[in-house]
């Protein structure tokens, strides 16, 4: 069952965090929480990106077709369009924004499209059979 934290450290530019890798093959539900590591030392846009390739299976996440997690749970974007970015400015940072997917994905991550000043924290848990 995964249970795993990751960060998105002070960067300049835009980066992601490590990959977190979920059960998919048994389609549990997983929740997500991300939030900002401190009032003041958190800003910048990030996001919550889901992948149905499995990284194991396609050769790492570098090769997994990354997508923004919309609020409106899953959908589907044209070309070009984007998913919920949010602004670590904007979470309660006691509260941070949660996410419960209901269906498979393969991997999450977060991502940030410019720099981050502070951290971006990701915490997801998964349940069992």
């Amino acid at each position: 069952m995964p249970y795993q934290t990751v960060t998105i450290v002070t960067s300049s530019a835009a980066s992601n965090s490590a990959v977190v890798a979920l059960d998919w093959r048994n389609g549990q539900p997983t929740t997500a929480i991300m939030y900002a590591s401190t009032v003041a030392a958190s800003s910048g846009p990030f996001s919550l990106q889901f992948t149905l390739d499995d990284p194991n299976l396609v050769g790492g996440s570098s090769l997994a077709k990354w997508s923004t997690l919309s609020s409106q749970g899953f959908a589907t974007y044209s070309s070009g369009a984007t998913g919920l970015i949010h602004s670590a400015s904007a979470i309660a940072i006691s509260e941070g924004v949660m996410y419960t997917i209901l269906g498979p994905v393969a991997a999450l991550r977060l991502a940030s499209t410019t720099g981050v000043t502070g951290s971006a924290i990701l915490k997801v848990i998964q349940g069992e059979i």
